[in-house]
């Protein structure tokens, strides 16, 4: 007789090691089968010996993807480090003869027809945490979750650790040589405006490189789950410049790209630091620029400190940014926000030491002046009553603040 997924389930702390963590159910099982680095099978304790059990969905982690699922690790075919992947979740497995834990905040989770569980295995009689090993050592990619959300934040610490070590997924020549492969490239996102509006959402691609343009059709950009575009052929980052990848519908243009989705999927930070990712792989499946956000290792800025906001909520609403440092400072690549409206700071947003920017919350962006600048918003957002304003690193890495009334810089 099968034992459904939720029954005969004990409760402990969700997070190893930290008894005060969130408490989780967990079961007991035997793995049948490892299909790729995130996905396996479990016969769960109580049901029949020759079943095969539920398949299960490692929760925090995205592998990449396996086209052939097999035990035998010569027929393997998936995308680079997909089998990388699978073999050393298939290690893990084999080292704790099989017997896994199976953890989660609720027995209801699930991704599509998977049960979405923590997967413990036991090494030299202790217990540990699967996904924290295959994070750590950069087989995969940190896919936050609202339900199951208490491995969040350490997930993407790791991840973020891990890339900073240019760890396997994290290697941008592991799959071998590609196209342009000195090339310097930044990738950042603007993520979950105000409505989730597909069109306020964009991913944006620059090229440090100031003499040599980027060719990147084939190229293909993706965020922590499965969904990704592929850059058409043709498709180049000029030498200084940039690509802008929106994630709504509009026409195409050489550097204003449109995935043509009707919602947003560039997921915010959410209560319990869920986050997101961008991720630009080159067509042999290599990371060759990315942004985790939000910020949960080496959480700095060359800019921290560099700059003062002001406020100015009554009557013509506008910010203003205040370059207090002895030093040039371009503003590309952050934002300044207020309450839950973003403002991108547009290329060429260059402040000299003393200068100070302004920023209108409504008006035209296209009468822009090198220090004056238009939000473009239909309505005020400054607050009489109280809010903050902050700059910051599209990784909320906050550079400056400031509050009024009743708001505050804390969060």
């Amino acid at each position: 007789m099968c034992v459904s997924a939720t029954a005969e389930a004990r409760t402990g702390p969700c997070i190893l090691g930290k008894p005060h963590s969130p408490r989780c159910r967990i079961w007991y099982g035997k793995v049948t089968f490892v299909g790729d680095g995130d996905t396996l099978n479990v016969r769960l304790d109580g049901m029949k010996k020759k079943a095969f059990g539920p398949r299960v969905r490692v929760t925090g982690i995205q592998a990449m993807e396996e086209y052939v699922y097999t035990p035998d690790r010569k027929r393997r075919r998936g995308e680079c480090h997909a089998n990388e992947a699978t073999a050393r979740l298939e290690d893990l497995v084999k080292l704790s003869k099989g017997r896994v834990q199976l953890v989660a905040q609720h027995a209801s989770s699930r991704s599509g027809r998977r049960l979405r569980r923590q997967v413990r295995v036991k090494i030299y009689h202790r217990w540990r945490d699967a996904g924290r090993i295959l994070m750590a050592e950069g087989h995969a990619l940190p896919l936050g979750n609202r339900r199951e959300w208490a491995l969040n934040t350490s997930y993407r610490r790791l991840a973020q650790r891990a890339a900073a070590r240019h760890l396997r997924i994290w290697n941008p020549r592991y799959c071998g040589a590609g196209p342009a492969q000195f090339a310097r490239l930044r990738v950042w996102v603007n993520s979950d405006p105000p409505g989730r509006q597909a069109n306020g959402e964009w991913a944006r691609i620059k090229n440090l490189d100031r003499a040599r343009s980027v060719a990147i059709g084939r190229w293909w950009l993706r965020d922590s789950g499965l969904r990704r575009y592929t850059f058409r052929a043709g498709t180049t980052v000029p030498a200084g410049g940039s690509v802008t990848l929106h994630v709504g519908r509009g026409t195409n243009s050489a550097t204003e790209l449109f995935w043509g989705l009707r919602q947003g999927i560039f997921d915010n930070e959410g209560k319990h630091g869920k986050g997101d990712g961008a991720y630009l792989f080159d067509p042999q499946g290599d990371l060759r620029a990315w942004m985790m956000y939000p910020c949960a290792y080496q959480c700095t800025d060359p800019y921290k400190h560099d700059v003062r906001v002001s406020v100015h909520p009554s009557g013509h609403e506008y910010a203003s940014v205040k370059n207090v440092s002895r030093r040039t400072i371009d503003l590309e690549g952050y934002r300044l926000t207020a309450g839950a409206y973003g403002y991108p700071f547009p290329a060429g947003t260059v402040l000299q030491p003393g200068d100070v920017l302004r920023v209108d919350v409504k008006g035209d962006p296209a009468d822009d002046q090198p220090l004056r600048k238009y939000w473009g918003l239909d309505n005020f957002i400054l607050l009489n009553d109280g809010g903050a304003a902050r700059v910051s690193t599209y990784n909320d890495i906050v550079l400056a603040c400031r509050a009024w009334g009743t708001g505050s810089c804390s969060r």
